[in-house]
């Protein structure tokens, strides 16, 4: 399964600080905007007995082009967890992060997954999602070329 949706600057700067106000608590309802410039892939998920046939890879690739496909998109967005993060308390997420992008290596696999497909760090979020242990309640915004 692979969600997006569109987006405005304006929603982004107001309510990109925590996943439920960027996705109004996953309805969708009032952050969709069909004349949205931002193209936010919001989730991907491949079920387990799934897993390594490049699904995801090709469900993301696949929002990319459909993004890439409409005119008036400026910029294409998803947030996604550190999900390693939590194997490495003592360290800054900051320093994490850097870490993650700098040595291109499998630290983070989902991190890793965006960067190897050419997603640039745009921004450290705390507190994005505060339920997510895993990743200490961080998201990185990522940034994919149009």
């Amino acid at each position: 399964m692979c969600w997006a949706q569109r987006i405005t600057d304006g929603l982004l700067k107001s309510h990109g600080d925590r996943y439920d106000r960027i996705t109004d608590n996953d309805t969708f309802v009032r952050s969709h905007g069909a004349t949205g410039k931002i193209y936010q892939i919001v989730a991907v998920g491949v079920t387990p007995a799934c897993r390594g046939w490049a699904l995801g890879r090709r469900l993301v690739d696949r929002q990319i082009r459909q993004a890439r496909s409409i005119r008036s998109i400026r910029r294409i967005l998803g947030f996604t967890r550190p999900a390693g993060y939590h194997r490495f308390p003592d360290i800054a997420i900051e320093s994490y992060v850097q870490q993650c992008s700098e040595s291109k290596s499998t630290l983070d696999p989902v991190l890793s997954f965006h960067l190897d497909a050419g997603a640039t760090i745009v921004s450290i979020h705390h507190g994005f999602r505060p339920d997510d242990v895993a990743a200490g309640g961080h998201a990185i915004l990522l940034e994919y070329p149009v």
